[in-house]
């Protein structure tokens, strides 16, 4: 039985989608986090009507890789006094990206930039957008639900992430619902975007394909590619034969291929789909391994695509399925062409 706070399958992430992409904001934020991709923790830009604040894209791999447990879990409570404001209950949370966050809120001037536009005193207050893309987004997140939990009337934050890996447990996902703060995030994923499925695996088993991955986008040190690809294709193996993982996604998430997007907020469907869209009949192994390798750092192409298709929605005529939820799923996935075999993996699951 669902609880009371799941959200259905398809809801108002739909509309926020739709909203983004007519007005021009996600191209316009993807750019942003390209020119923090290498800053120093994060950067803070003001435009007319929002700021946009955007944590680096490729920050220290060995901070976030943390093996001190199987998955690399912490629980939230440890830090209660950081996220007190929206935390009523244990949940865990990626410790690495945890790691990476508290630096930023201890060790910057993050607090102090963020004041100017949250303080009436200072008459420039604007909404504020998170922005981050990989480990930046998973940053990013855990940004946002800090400032969502001091409840400042005055400002209003949202969340645009791309490629951002999985953050915390089925117990953070329901704090959020209760919240009511769905409609405060949006993660944009490419289809083949291997980044925010890597943590379905144990952390143990990632951490040295993903740590030399990472380099390789970063520019840093890179090996030869067929020692990348070997890397990609480990990475790929722990994924598909990975056991349960205690992580979640929440929110809404916006799954992106060449043939446009759709939106997904229901956190069993997301799951279910980050695992059935990355394999494909119709792609072989060496072909899923190349596009991973150069999705996850190509979100202007993806949104381009976006941009041109919109968001699709398809109808589809004569459907065996009686049940709304299975028909919102099909509509979905056939609006993004991501093949037959993967809706009836889906339905024969």
């Amino acid at each position: 039985m669902e609880s009371e706070w799941e959200t259905p399958p398809f809801t108002v992430g739909q509309e926020i989608a739709t909203l983004l992409v007519s007005y021009g904001l996600l191209p316009k934020v993807w750019e942003e986090s390209l020119h923090a991709s290498n800053s120093e923790g994060f950067t803070v830009n003001e435009h007319e009507d929002f700021a946009c604040v955007t944590f680096s894209s490729f920050q220290r791999v060995e901070d976030f890789i943390v093996n001190q447990s199987k998955c690399g879990e912490e629980n939230i409570q440890m830090v209660q006094k950081v996220f007190s404001g929206c935390l009523g209950e244990p949940a865990f949370i990626h410790s690495g990206a945890l790691s990476l966050f508290l630096h930023i809120i201890e060790k910057t001037n993050f607090q102090e930039q963020l004041q100017i536009y949250t303080d009436p005193k200072q008459k420039k207050l604007k909404p504020i957008i998170f922005v981050g893309h990989s480990i930046g987004g998973a940053v990013a997140t855990l940004a946002t639900l800090w400032f969502l939990g001091k409840r400042l009337r005055q400002s209003s934050p949202f969340c645009i992430t791309f490629g951002c890996p999985l953050v915390g447990d089925e117990r953070l996902a329901e704090a959020v619902g209760r919240e009511n703060w769905g409609g405060k995030f949006c993660h944009v994923v490419s289809k083949h975007d291997i980044v925010p499925r890597m943590l379905l695996a144990p952390i143990e088993s990632i951490a040295n394909p993903f740590t030399t991955i990472f380099r390789y986008w970063q520019g840093i040190n890179v090996p030869d590619s067929l020692i990348i690809q070997d890397a990609c294709r480990t990475l790929l193996n722990q994924i598909f034969d990975s056991p349960t993982s205690p992580y979640r996604p929440f929110c809404t998430y916006m799954l992106c291929s060449n043939n446009g997007a759709v939106c997904i907020e229901n956190a069993q469907t997301v799951l279910e789909m980050l695992s059935l869209t990355l394999p494909s009949q119709q792609t072989s192994f060496d072909e899923i391994v190349q596009a991973c390798l150069s999705e996850h750092i190509r979100y202007d192409s993806v949104l381009e695509e976006v941009m041109q298709s919109s968001i699709r929605r398809t109808r589809i005529a004569n459907s065996s399925s009686e049940s709304p939820y299975e028909m919102g799923i099909l509509l979905q996935l056939e609006a993004i062409r991501v093949g037959a075999q993967v809706i009836l993996d889906f339905f024969l699951k």
